[in-house]
């Protein structure tokens, strides 16, 4: 999906946050940390994403991704093939069990991506209904800039929500981003969840758009059932 790749000088694993918060079991406060994602989690990492997140995330949901399993399979597909660019974020708690995670991925301005086909159309319209609100705000030009770090996805586990793990993942972003000598990090906010986890870590919305309006353009989707009115560009730059 990019060329990016992980500079070699840049050390992995890094933590990037630590914060106290309940354990799942008991309630006791524990502390969490937010680090690079470790490669042994990748599969489960795409696993999370596919139990955690299809069924939740308006695009995704929306267009029923989660009811057909090459849909499904497809996406996850996708989410692993990013994963391998080695600077997505994993939140591990006091045990090293993987409770929340982003897949990350920089996009730049002259890389010009291959033609992709989709095999399926539920996936292929979750893309084109993403590049096309993507397009709508042009963060290249709003920032000066060649590069962005973007995201193609956050997820908590269902057992570790209402800990504040969606903020500190956004926060870690932040970091990372500096980390990786880009100054911008941006990209579409889909739940109602993760658009507060990203005011609370800081970011400003740049642009939204109404569900309404995405779904004129692409009749495929049913954005009723979606848990907000509209999809918002949130960004933080330096």
């Amino acid at each position: 999906m990019t060329k990016f790749q992980r500079p070699a000088d840049l050390e992995f694993p890094l933590v990037y946050r630590t914060f106290k918060a309940p354990d799942s079991e008991n309630r006791d406060i524990v502390e969490y940390r937010v680090q690079d994602l470790l490669e042994s989690d990748y599969e489960h990492a795409a696993d999370l994403m596919v139990s955690d997140f299809v069924n939740e995330e308006s695009l995704a949901l929306c267009r029923g991704v989660y009811k057909d399993e090459n849909a499904v399979a497809e996406i996850r597909k996708i989410w692993r093939a990013v994963l391998n660019e080695n600077i997505s974020l994993g939140c591990y708690d006091n045990k090293n069990k993987l409770v929340g995670l982003t897949i990350l991925a920089v996009h730049e301005k002259n890389f010009e991506e291959s033609v992709i086909e989709f095999e399926t159309d539920e996936v292929n319209d979750v893309i084109s209904a993403l590049y096309f609100i993507e397009t709508q705000h042009d963060i290249f030009a709003k920032y000066n800039t060649d590069k962005y770090l973007t995201d193609y996805g956050m997820v908590t586990s269902h057992n570790y929500r209402q800990r504040g793990v969606a903020t500190e993942i956004l926060k870690a972003r932040i970091v990372l981003m500096k980390n990786l000598n880009i100054k911008v990090t941006a990209g579409a906010f889909t739940v109602i969840g993760s658009q507060r986890a990203a005011i609370k870590a800081n970011y400003i919305e740049g642009f939204s758009i109404k569900w309404t309006e995405v779904e004129k353009k692409f009749p495929a989707f049913d954005f009723s059932i979606a848990n907000v009115d509209c999809c918002k560009i949130m960004e933080f730059a330096i």
